[in-house]
């Protein structure tokens, strides 16, 4: 027999729990949409969309050398969120400059937080769009 004095109550929390989730996620969301214009691929220096931003409606070969807009923080290897603000197609994105090492590819509207191969390693290296969908998920 279920002890619904118990049962019920964390039955609401984990309800509660999921609903704190998804408003998270939707206002993180917004987030990114108002500060990376429709087209772009947006890099963030911080986690979920603070930090400096960089924007690209193009591909990047290598970002070395290239900083944050208005900032002396390198873009190389300095990513925590990534956001594909773009119209059609999806972003390929690499560890190394050149296109090489790890990849992971961002669907359109897709947004991570740059943990995919090393937890809080930033790696981002360059970029580039494309219609193939082999790799995205």
């Amino acid at each position: 027999m279920v002890n619904t004095s118990v049962a019920r109550p964390l039955a609401f929390l984990a309800a509660l729990a999921t609903l704190a989730v998804l408003v998270v996620s939707a206002t993180t969301a917004d987030a990114a949409d108002s500060s990376c214009s429709s087209g772009d691929f947006c890099v963030y220096s911080g986690y979920a969309w603070s930090g400096s931003r960089y924007t690209d409606p193009g591909d990047n070969y290598s970002y070395y050398g290239e900083n944050y807009p208005g900032t002396s923080v390198a873009l190389d290897d300095s990513a925590s969120t990534v956001y594909n603000h773009g119209n059609s197609h999806k972003v390929r994105m690499f560890e190394y400059e050149g296109y090489g090492g790890k990849k992971a590819c961002l669907l359109v509207g897709s947004w991570r937080t740059w943990t995919f191969w090393q937890p809080d390693d930033n790696i981002l290296s360059s970029h580039y769009w494309t219609s193939s969908s082999s790799g995205c998920v």
